[in-house]
């Protein structure tokens, strides 16, 4: 199995209509770039309106599938869901203690997302002296959290303290989904021995999230397994499901299913790839909007003065803690700026708030998704970038599917508490003569040295401070604009 595709093992319920359990985890760990396997312990008859009939696996036979797949397969992350009873439970916890995946994210399924019970008391109890121990990260919603801790969980302050009470019982860490929780926002609450981490979400006006705990606790496990840290599998776990949420198909009478592959649909909505991947201009003078580097413009204002001194792409970074409506609010205003000049506007980061938009594009650092997810959920008519510190990264984002590399800091700059080394011209040029992409340098550039940053072979330059900490961000911009004209036209290509 290659190293690219993990394998991710799914322990869980089958669902009839495909929304919930074991059909939507294989359903999610492809999307996100997995290979799903599974150990089903129940069959259930069941719609979008409830759960009409179930029937257990027996134990032994959950164990026998379980070694079945531990002996063959390279298994990098296991998730569980719908576990029905004690015994079952005693067989999974049985076969983790046997095997030690790397990675076990339990999602402590209760209740269906119609309100059907699903496991019993004996088996709740045995859920949480058995697996709670062994888990990564535990994942309940609003009504698990407040089963398994017996406090109110109805807001995300009352989140905070039940997760802190299952890290009192064994858990290493907790995050509870705030889908259900009576606040504006749909809120994540992460909590670990380290501290806490709250990562918002627009509530969405759905009955359509049927599954979307399943979901969650499976995109959780296979970026996991992918490598990505704890908090940032449950951020881009998060975006994945507000995405599918919203992008649902309207099936059924109640809680219809979300769509786990929207990024393969919805033509002009931004995330439709387009056949064949046809190369497409990269802008050369990119102007990054802040508003932590000055005080004085908003992103709104700095993009209208961007593009009045000719930038060819605006990209909005932002890394202050703001709602995520809030976001794509302010990138579709960006964009009704922008669009009548053919300006595209690029996200930095967040790759929920581009599609949210409908973003021309982003721009994705070391910690975002990978640019193969990237450019799997921005579809092939968006423009793509990513960022590289170094040689090494340069060439792993060459291999990628990415529009450009934006390769840097190569002066010293201001702009982020923690830079990367600087690589000076000479490290700039080593990586252009080694890349087949277009380079965009970042980092300390301005239009004194854009000619040295052009001559060393980068195709163009992104620049902050530049722009932004100037008091006349329109006339910076055509400081820019003038040297790269000066310095002449080249092809990407």
């Amino acid at each position: 199995m290659s190293a690219s595709l993990p394998v991710v093992l799914t322990i869980a319920g089958s669902d009839s209509c495909a929304g919930a359990g074991i059909q939507a985890d294989l359903k999610t760990i492809a999307a996100l770039g997995g290979y799903g396997v599974s150990a089903i312990t129940a069959l259930t008859a069941q719609n979008t309106t409830g759960v009409q009939a179930a029937q257990l696996v027996a134990p032994d036979f959950v164990l026998a599938q379980l070694r079945s797949l531990f002996a063959d397969l390279p298994v990098r992350a296991v998730k569980t869901g719908m576990l029905g009873g004690r015994e079952v439970v005693l067989a999974v916890a049985a076969a983790l203690r046997e095997h030690r995946p790397a990675h076990f994210v339990l999602d402590p399924v209760v209740r269906a997302t119609s309100g059907d019970l699903l496991i019993d008391a004996a088996g709740l109890a045995a859920l949480e002296r058995e697996l709670l121990p062994l888990a990564t990260v535990v994942t309940p919603n609003v009504h698990e959290a407040a089963a398994l801790t017996g406090l109110p969980v109805e807001t995300a302050e009352q989140a905070s303290v039940a997760a802190r009470a299952l890290l009192a019982r064994g858990a290493r860490a907790v995050v509870v989904t705030g889908g259900d929780l009576r606040d504006d926002h749909a809120t994540d609450v992460l909590v670990t021995p380290a501290g806490e981490e709250r990562f918002d979400g627009p509530r969405l006006a759905s009955r359509h999230t049927h599954g979307t705990g399943c979901t969650h606790s499976a995109a959780i496990a296979t970026l996991l397994a992918q490598g990505r840290t704890l908090e940032q599998a449950v951020a881009q776990a998060k975006q994945y499901v507000t995405l599918a949420i919203a992008a649902a198909p309207g099936l059924g009478a109640g809680h219809g299913p979300t769509d786990h592959f929207f990024f393969l649909r919805a033509p002009g909505a931004g995330f439709a790839p387009t056949a064949g991947g046809a190369a497409r201009p990269v802008p050369r003078l990119h102007v990054i909007t802040d508003e932590e580097q000055q005080q004085r413009f908003s992103h709104l204002e700095l993009a209208a003065l961007a593009v009045e001194g000719g930038a060819e792409a605006v990209q909005l970074r932002e890394k202050r803690p703001r709602a995520t409506r809030e976001l794509i609010a302010l990138a579709q205003a960006m964009r009704a700026v922008l669009s009548p000049r053919r300006v595209p506007l690029l996200v930095n980061d967040r790759l929920d708030v581009a599609l949210g938009a409908g973003a021309e594009g982003a721009h994705v650092g070391r910690d975002d998704p990978e640019p193969a997810l990237a450019r799997r959920l921005l579809g092939w008519p968006a423009l793509l970038g990513a960022t590289a510190n170094n040689l090494d990264e340069a060439r792993a984002a060459a291999r990628a599917p990415v529009d450009y590399i934006g390769v840097g800091p190569v002066f010293e700059t201001r702009t982020k508490a923690r830079p990367a080394p600087t690589l000076g011209l000479d490290g700039l040029a080593a990586i252009v003569a080694a890349v087949d992409k277009p380079v965009i340098a970042i980092g300390g550039i301005t239009a004194e040295r854009v000619r040295a940053v052009l001559a060393a072979g980068a195709w163009g330059v992104a620049a902050t401070a530049a722009v932004v900490g100037q008091a006349d961000p329109a006339a910076a911009t055509r400081r820019l604009r003038a040297a790269i004209d000066a310095f002449g036209t080249r092809s990407t290509t």
